[in-house]
């Protein structure tokens, strides 16, 4: 394996990482509610979360760049985890690399929607006519559409190709209940400064076993169901 293919692997622990990083710096720029919904429509509460972030520009644009990594890291983490469990469980690692291309998709979309609209509009002198047309974007069905790329990405991507790393071998049931148990508390809970923490340990433990079997090239010596003795029906 090339150094450059070995790298890929730890991609598995710096998005989380990076993800979480981000949300933690964003958090501490935002005021509490910051993306919540007011009475007005919204544009209350979005006028004071634009100029926090015009306050704390620094903080948010490194929050900004951080998750921006963590969409870019987010492709090979995918490619590997789909390589890591595609011989023994063929069909979970199609829907994990498939449901993590949507969550590339839905990253990028976020990075731009939130992160770049932001720091743009932030930096208008009438805020309240900057959250206005924010609350007009965010309410478009089209990009309502664009936004649950993201949704279902952040809940269903890494679980189901947890699952495939699990039926392939490359996990154990601790690694796969790490992860789960990370994700379903995001999903339930949100995004708080304990919750994304929590989201980002459970992902790191779980993923670690196969960050290791990556670096050995374990997956390498098992390339197809049939040749590791296992039935060709398993996975499947």
């Amino acid at each position: 394996m090339n150094p450059i293919a070995r790298l890929s692997g730890l991609s598995l622990l710096l998005v989380p990482a990076a993800l979480a990083a981000a949300d933690q710096l964003q958090l501490r720029v935002l005021p509490p509610g910051g993306e919540g919904a007011a009475d007005d429509g919204g544009t209350a509460e979005l006028v004071a979360q634009l100029q926090a972030v015009d306050a704390h520009r620094e903080l948010f644009e490194m929050a900004s760049w951080l998750f921006y990594a963590g969409a870019v890291l987010t492709i090979p983490m995918t490619i590997v985890l789909w390589r890591l469990a595609a011989g023994r469980a063929p069909r979970w690692a199609w829907a994990g690399a498939l449901l993590g291309a949507v969550s590339v998709v839905g990253q990028f979309v976020q990075a731009y929607a939130h992160f770049g609209v932001d720091q743009a509009f932030s930096g208008l002198e009438d805020r309240q006519v900057a959250a206005e047309h924010i609350v007009a974007i965010d309410s478009n069905a089209y990009a309502l559409v664009l936004f649950l790329h993201y949704l279902i990405g952040v809940a269903f991507a890494v679980p189901v190709a947890a699952i495939a790393l699990k039926r392939a071998g490359v996990i154990p049931w601790w690694g796969l209940g790490s992860v789960l148990g990370g994700s379903v508390l995001l999903v339930v809970l949100g995004s708080t400064s304990v919750v994304t923490i929590v989201w980002a340990a459970g992902l790191v433990i779980g993923l670690a076993p196969a960050v290791r079997a990556w670096g050995r090239g374990e997956w390498a010596d098992r390339p197809a169901a049939a040749q590791v003795g296992v039935p060709a029906t398993m996975d499947a």
